[in-house]
């Protein structure tokens, strides 16, 4: 099958289409929480093209076509380019780039107050092309009542990440000449682009503080509607303070609530994609894990089929649901999760060149799974793990 890359404009500087490209390998990753996770692919690309494609493409956004054009299966923004000069690949990437930079530390000397927050330095140049990427440093603990050192240290950093980071390394492979790798993220990882530092001690339900949270979101509907709380179900399971001094992420304190579920039953979350031909914009979800089985795979040929026996092309595989291996076990049914041949699908891995998909569960077997890499509350006891709390800041 054919896949198509579109490119637009970075939301910034209005979202028009750029250009529309043939990609080749490849890949995405679609996540119960968040959705559109990552993709990755290749084109072709002369070398007179090759600036304009740096100056333009980073931060922009990608929708990802194969049979339907009215609905993409795979959307969310340019994050790094990589071009392959022959013996050099230059790369280009987002990673380190941060125009509004503060930083976050303890000084006791100076405040009773556990944590403090410095002032935030912003570059409005790269703003006014990107939006607003924090990036929020660790400054620990300091002794002494001078902490001007915090000064110093977001004003350098500030002007050193203000822009996308470039890097020349030694080409893989110098044959593959003139060919361009697009890495992406989905647009729910511009909410890691901001730190939630919050003083209010108001206490609400989980649902309430995710929709004030995204109201108080420095890059308003830039990436998404932030004020479109339509899908942010109510949850009575528990409630906790707006607080926050540690310095995460937007994200991170999303997933502080929506890993804690309901008492009972799991949560997700994330960006849900745009709807063609209407005024639904991207918005934010928050629901119950859904476990009802969506989909059966049978051993003897791997492919996807729906409840009803029919094939489901594997680009249009998504996550969130149950899946039954059909011709495995001839157990009876007792309720999902206790049959051997039942489980949930936490992740889609699908890769075009090879048409197949890879369902991941909860326990993900992958290098993310193994590091813990998506979970904000990480579990004791495994090889990574999380690490014993050894003080109280």
């Amino acid at each position: 099958m054919r896949h198509w890359l579109n490119i637009y404009q970075r939301p910034k500087q209005g979202e028009q289409p750029l250009i529309r490209l043939p990609a080749h390998s490849y890949r995405h990753k679609i996540a119960s929480v968040g959705w559109f996770d990552t993709a990755s692919c290749r084109v072709h690309l002369e070398r007179a093209d090759v600036q304009w494609a740096f100056d333009n493409w980073i931060g922009g956004g990608v929708q990802v076509f194969v049979d339907n054009p009215h609905e993409p299966i795979w959307e969310g923004y340019i994050n790094r380019l990589t071009y392959n000069m022959g013996a050099l690949s230059y790369t280009m990437s987002l990673d380190e780039m941060a125009n509004r930079v503060a930083a976050v530390y303890s000084a006791p000397d100076v405040s009773t107050t556990m944590v403090q927050q410095s002032p935030q330095i912003d570059i409005p140049e790269s703003q006014d092309l990107f939006g607003i990427k924090e990036g929020g440093l660790e400054g620990l603990l300091i002794e002494g009542s001078n902490v001007t050192i915090f000064s110093a240290l977001v004003n350098t950093q500030a002007l050193i990440r203000a822009f996308p980071k470039k890097s020349t390394v030694a080409s893989v492979n110098p044959n593959d000449i003139n060919v361009m790798t697009i890495e992406c993220k989905g647009w729910y990882d511009t909410l890691n682009w901001c730190t939630y530092f919050n003083t209010n001690t108001t206490v609400a339900n989980p649902d309430v503080q995710i929709t004030n949270a995204l109201a108080s979101y420095p890059n308003g509907d830039l990436f998404f509607s932030n004020t479109a709380v339509s899908q942010v179900e109510a949850n009575t399971g528990f409630s906790r303070s707006r607080e926050v001094r540690s310095g995460i992420s937007y994200w991170q304190y999303f997933q502080s609530l929506q890993e804690a579920g309901d008492g009972s039953n799991a949560w997700v979350m994330g960006i849900l994609p745009s709807v063609y031909g209407s005024n639904y914009r991207r918005r934010f979800y928050y629901r119950p894990a859904s476990t009802e089985p969506k989909y059966q795979v049978r051993a003897q040929h791997g492919r996807i089929l729906n409840l009803y026996g029919a094939e489901v092309p594997p680009y249009e595989a998504t996550p969130n649901g149950g899946a039954i291996i059909s011709d495995l076990l001839g157990v009876a049914r007792y309720g999902f999760g206790e049959n051997p041949n039942e489980f949930y699908i936490d992740g889609v891995e699908y890769d075009g060149d090879s048409q197949q998909v890879r369902f991941s569960s909860t326990d993900n077997t992958g290098v993310e799974g193994l590091y813990q890499f998506n979970r904000h509350y990480k579990l004791r006891g495994k090889r990574f793990g999380a690490g014993p709390r050894t003080a109280y800041v």
